[in-house]
């Protein structure tokens, strides 16, 4: 925690200092937009949609990102960067929150904010043209660049009135080698913008950056020394960047690799479901076609039972007829032969008659 605490209060410094590079409403509108994600996180420690800033949103990028000191002091409050589905964030892991850490960076953002309003109430003032290009320069009347041995640049606003020995100690205090040692510094400034270039040495130290020259705007260079306490200063070594750089390479790698085995997860996924839902309709179109098939069966069976019905029906009535026409035949029939045994007996009576009247003559 202490190694945490010393590189973070490097970047709380160096992002207070990049503050004063901003215009002044600029200035004002991200201290109000920091101080409300740094509440978010001490409000909701647990929730990851607040320990979670998406420079990519648009209201970040124009209050956040594109103004100086507003990643270097989400930095410090322990936001790491982080890339999620090919987008770029700023997040606190899951067991970095510092609660009393969040609340001095809250309380500092306070103070700064007070000070806004102090200097804000001083230059109430000035003329309309005055505050026209107030509002477009800078806070801070002078602006270093210091450039680091590795070609990295720092920007940080000062004060005229501050001394060469403030710069010294501003420098020493970002540094992030874990050997802060006051008075014995490993690290020479070197003005670039005279010619030649113009060693800050000792004797020059108790200058304001008035008296030296440094105003409105200066490029310092770092001049390394040898030290035996801490062989590698600053937190742009070489041997430090090109280690960062491949841990930096790994971890992209890394996220690669997991965004690539999401995508084919994801893939994956889609595909069984829509085998799924092949799959169901499918089936659902075997069980209407064996639904039809049920149906049509149905059809032709109680058609087939329709027919056979009026067959027999059919049948049934033929046979009556038949029936009918046979009884009345044999009628018929009976009738012509009474009707012969009738004319036979008439034929015979007679003859049976006259043979008595015969005997008699």
């Amino acid at each position: 925690m202490a190694s945490f605490l010393k590189e973070n209060d490097g970047l709380l410094q160096l992002s207070l200092r990049m503050f004063t590079l901003n215009p002044l409403a600029h200035c004002a509108c991200l201290t109000v937009i920091l101080r409300k994600v740094i509440m978010n996180v001490v409000s909701h420690p647990d929730e990851p949609k607040y320990r979670t800033v998406k420079l990519s949103n648009k209201i970040i990028q124009q209050k956040i990102v594109a103004l100086h000191g507003g990643v270097e002091f989400l930095r410090s409050m322990n936001f790491r960067r982080a890339t999620e589905q090919r987008e770029q964030l700023l997040r606190i892991a899951d067991g970095n929150v510092d609660i009393s850490w969040l609340e001095l960076g809250v309380a500092t953002l306070d103070s700064f904010s007070a000070g806004l309003k102090v200097s804000t109430t001083s230059t109430s003032t000035l003329t309309s043209t005055s505050t026209s290009n107030a509002t477009k320069r800078p806070m801070a009347p002078c602006t270093l660049q210091i450039v680091l041995p590795t070609g990295h640049t720092i920007r940080a606003g000062f004060e005229l009135d501050e001394t060469v020995e403030d710069v010294y100690n501003f420098v020493d205090y970002c540094r992030t080698d874990g050997a802060r040692q006051r008075g014995i510094e490993s690290f020479m400034l070197v003005d670039a913008s005279t010619s030649p270039p113009c060693e800050l040495t000792n004797e020059l130290r108790k200058q304001s950056l008035r008296e030296a020259g440094m105003a409105p705007r200066c490029k310092l260079l770092i001049k390394k020394e040898k030290r035996l306490d801490a062989p590698g200063v600053f937190q742009d070594r070489p041997d430090d960047k090109i280690a960062r750089e491949e841990a930096d390479r790994v971890e992209r790698d890394r996220q690669d690799v997991m965004e690539k085995l999401m995508l084919e997860k994801k893939r994956a996924e889609r595909e069984a479901i829509k085998m799924e839902r092949e799959r169901a309709i499918h089936s659902f179109h075997e069980d209407r076609k064996d639904a039809d098939r049920r149906a049509d069966f149905e059809l032709r069976k109680q058609a087939r039972l329709d027919y056979e019905a009026g067959w027999r029906q059919r049948i049934n009535m033929v046979s009556r007829e038949e029936e009918t026409q046979v009884i009345s035949t044999m009628q018929q029939e009976v009738e012509q032969v009474e009707q012969v045994e009738q004319v036979e007996q008439t034929k015979t009576t007679p003859e049976v008659n006259e043979e008595p009247t015969g005997e008699k003559k």
